[in-house]
């Protein structure tokens, strides 16, 4: 899982895309989580992000959970 994706710094040049991510590293993707301001801002306030069923990294998240909840239980 690679965490803390900035997409305007890929877009621009500034950061490794998620290809080159994975081949440096010399692993399989499991997902993607962007960066967010919110997740920073809510933990700042003793809040979590995660519940936010609007918020990008939340519904990462959630798509990680699931898909390694259903992988758990097979």
């Amino acid at each position: 899982m690679i965490n803390r994706i900035r997409q305007h710094m890929m877009a621009d040049g500034r950061s490794m895309d998620v290809d080159e991510i994975t081949k440096h590293l010399g692993i399989g993707l499991l997902g993607i989580i962007v960066d967010d301001d919110a997740v920073l801002a809510s933990t700042n306030k003793g809040q979590t992000v995660v519940m936010d069923p609007d918020n990008q990294a939340s519904q990462a998240t959630a798509i990680l959970r699931a898909g390694y909840w259903v992988k758990a239980c097979h």
